[in-house]
């Protein structure tokens, strides 16, 4: 996976911790959240931290559905 630029690794992970598969990205990051904010939180964390670490990703994916939506031009199926 040498063609992945170094934009794609998050700070402070190796190599072979970071995702290279958008989906699979997401459940990395949900799973890295949840594991820290336990960590911090205690089990409260479990519930919070994957709702913090996946709100960016989700975020950006409302918008842009939104944006292909607007810019899309809308016809009948016929």
């Amino acid at each position: 996976w040498a063609f992945w630029p170094p934009c794609w690794q998050s700070p402070g992970t190796s190599r072979k911790k970071r995702a290279t598969v958008p989906l699979t990205g997401f459940g990395w990051a949900l799973s890295e959240g949840v594991r820290k904010a336990v960590g911090e939180q205690g089990f409260l964390g479990a519930f919070t931290g994957g709702l913090t670490a996946g709100a960016a990703g989700t975020a950006a994916a409302i918008f842009l559905g939104f944006l292909a939506a607007l810019l899309a031009k809308p016809r009948d199926k016929s």
